[in-house]
């Protein structure tokens, strides 16, 4: 329900830290809750959180929203940037060698 809601508040916001593509946000925020209970029950398996192998970030993440000041939430975002550059990059360099531009 929260990949729901988060998705329906702000897609964008939903794509970077839960690690969606615009389209499966875009077919998320347009199901119903009953509908997104199926699709998770029959695949289960295959839903993961973004960084599901960093329980240190989600931790961070459920502190920051927890805190009244603004400084957890502003050193999670520069650690989640930095992730995300971090991910690009491997795509990017992968990609770059499927095409054989790279050795």
């Amino acid at each position: 329900m929260a990949v729901w809601q988060c998705v329906r508040v702000d897609s964008d916001s939903a794509c970077i830290v839960l690690g969606m593509c615009r389209e499966i946000a875009g077919v998320t925020g347009r199901m119903q809750l009953t509908e997104l209970d199926t699709v998770a029950d029959r695949h289960f398996r295959r839903i993961t959180p973004r960084w599901a192998d960093r329980p240190a970030m989600w931790r961070k993440l459920l502190m920051s929203g927890a805190s009244d000041r603004a400084a957890p939430a502003r050193e999670f975002d520069l650690q989640a940037v930095q992730l995300l550059a971090a991910d690009v990059m491997r795509v990017e360099q992968r990609e770059r060698q499927r095409r054989g531009l790279v050795a």
